[in-house]
């Protein structure tokens, strides 16, 4: 089976992104168990989300336009307490 350059490219963006999370993610849960001065787990905590951070926008740089406006339209703050319009799925009739 041949891989062409761009199944590798969106295959590692792909692993980038998880990744990328996977590790800030980790360090918020573990770093505050461990028994480490408070400025060194700052420090780490600081060191872990901006390599995070790092990770996860070049696997979105890899992947593409489309999935960044995808996930931006998904975490716009404000778009998700707006009201829709709901459908009626029954009429009333006066009887």
């Amino acid at each position: 089976m041949k891989i062409n350059r761009q199944q590798l490219k969106k295959y590692f963006g792909i692993i980038l992104i998880i990744s990328g999370k996977l590790i800030w993610f980790g360090a918020v849960a573990t770093i505050p168990l461990l028994s480490l001065a408070l400025k060194t787990k700052a420090l780490l905590s600081v060191g872990f989300f901006i390599v995070g951070q790092i990770m996860f926008w070049i696997g979105v740089f890899l992947l593409g336009k489309e999935l960044y406006q995808k996930y931006k339209s998904k975490i716009k703050f404000l778009n998700w307490f707006k009201c829709t319009k709901r459908v009626k799925t029954e009429q009333s009739q006066p009887q």
